[in-house]
């Protein structure tokens, strides 16, 4: 567990990624920094040193030098940034040099001979947010923004870092805490409460409180697809060219393509990017009824990923209605999946071929031999993920589980308590109101256990 005496002590660690680089930077933050750099760092020009600490936010090139024996660890650039208007909130040095892991290596054992010590995993983000320079649904943001896949997924994290979210969650936070204090007023004085003020907090409950925090729980899923990732089963009959469309969207050949039905024996996985989202698709076994012992693991595979999927493609080929078979695999699919795609596949077989509507479903028509249709379906695959919501990097994006779960409970308890006001239960209304405002503190960070906070940062790399 993070011990928080450890906030008086300097850390530092190497900030760039492992292996070699042009530049490789050592991140030094706390109130030994300035002079930690001085003990180690010759500047190119001695004057510099007359005035100490140098000017700030200033690139000073210079030399690394062991205090002890004299050596030459590199030849950098130096920065001193003072507090508290830095990222960490203290005094922060950065020295750039070369990006070689022996020769930072080097330079971080010097920095921190000298009273650093190496900084644990998210130290220097979760120093900001202990010191107030963010709120922690910024600071977990910083980690999303890090890891992000796609242009839309590091859109939604700088967004959020920038206090999208915080600024939302803040402003259902006032609504709340000024219903709170009405609800609070009418437990005091019951008797003086009318409907009149009634009828003010339902309001603000009906328009400030409970609309935004759905949206924004709803919301949530949109947010996990954009960081995560998706799931895309592609599924069908033997031979129906589930092979052929996944080769087809992934841009190479991934999947091996013969017209002997079963040559797919196992699921073969491909990460693609498609209109700015994210896939792992999975190339699966033909389903059909076999004896064969090895074909059967690998429809059992199919079936399992399915059961695992954000998105199932159910490809037939083109030129015919449903079989039994099929349709009885679109029952499967509807089972194991709330999103399914009906794709009907070899156009190129079947010029003309303009498949009807099929109840709930608009099947798509594709050729994945010539790249024919290919395009309708990327959209209808982002479609099927949108399911009429709009796709931007509105603050309503929550990439998190944590802040989703603390939204539902949120909304949980705004429903409760509006329930408890009508009733003119205004003690239990005053309860449910102060449980909806902590769950709302907890995405900001306000009251969060060491535990929950261990957790969090422990995602972060050591330099981040």
């Amino acid at each position: 567990m993070f011990d928080a005496m450890n906030l008086s002590q300097t850390i530092a660690a190497i900030a760039t990624p492992p292996g070699v680089g042009g530049i490789g930077v050592i991140r030094i933050s706390g109130s030994l920094s300035s002079s930690i750099l001085k003990s180690i760092f010759q500047p190119a020009h001695s004057s510099l040193f007359d005035i100490w600490p140098p000017q700030a936010y200033k690139l000073i090139r210079g030399k690394i030098v062991d205090p002890q024996t004299s050596a030459v660890k590199d030849d950098v650039l130096a920065v001193f940034m003072p507090g508290p208007g830095t990222y960490t909130g203290e005094d922060v040095v950065e020295i750039q040099g070369h990006g070689g892991p022996v020769v930072l290596g080097a330079v971080l054992e010097t920095v921190l001979s000298q009273g650093a010590r190496l900084a644990e995993p998210g130290e220097f983000t979760r120093r900001a947010f202990l010191n107030g320079r963010m709120d922690l649904s910024q600071a977990e943001a910083v980690v999303d923004l890090i890891h992000a896949r796609t242009s839309q997924a590091a859109k939604t994290a700088a967004t959020h870092v920038g206090g999208g979210l915080k600024n939302q969650v803040k402003g259902i936070l006032e609504s709340i805490m000024e219903c709170r204090a009405h609800v609070e007023a009418a437990l005091d004085f019951s008797e003086d409460a009318g409907d009149g003020e009634t009828e003010s907090i339902l309001a603000k409950l009906d328009q400030g409180v409970i609309p935004p925090l759905r949206e924004l729980a709803e919301a949530a899923e949109l947010g996990k697809a954009y960081m995560e990732g998706l799931k895309a089963a592609i599924v069908g009959r033997p031979n129906v060219g589930k092979s052929s469309l996944m080769n087809a969207l992934a841009g190479q050949e991934r999947s091996i393509v013969t017209e002997t039905p079963g040559a797919t024996r196992d699921v073969v996985r491909e990460p693609v990017l498609i209109r700015g989202l994210h896939f792992t698709l999975s190339d699966t076994a033909g389903m059909r009824t076999s004896s064969d012992a090895v074909e059967m693991i690998g429809i059992q595979r199919a079936k399992d990923a399915m059961g695992e999927s954000d998105l199932i493609i159910l490809v037939v080929e083109a030129g015919s209605d449903l079989s039994p078979e099929d349709q009885e695999l679109l029952r499967q699919a509807e089972r194991s999946c709330n999103r399914v795609l009906m794709v009907y596949n070899k156009l190129d077989l079947h010029p003309g071929f303009n498949p009807s509507p099929l109840g709930d479903y608009t099947p798509v028509a594709v050729s994945a031999k010539t790249g024919q249709g290919l395009e309708g379906l990327r959209q209808a695959m982002e479609k099927a993920l949108r399911q009429g919501r709009e796709l931007d990097a509105a603050p309503g994006i929550i990439p998190n589980l944590r802040q989703k779960g603390a939204l539902e409970d949120a909304l949980q308890s705004a429903a409760h308590a509006r329930d408890r006001i009508l009733e003119e239960a205004w003690e239990l209304a005053a309860f449910d109101m102060e449980e909806a405002q902590k769950s709302l503190e907890q995405i900001l960070g306000i009251g969060v256990s060491p535990d929950i906070l261990d957790r969090i940062f422990s995602y972060f790399c050591i330099g981040k």
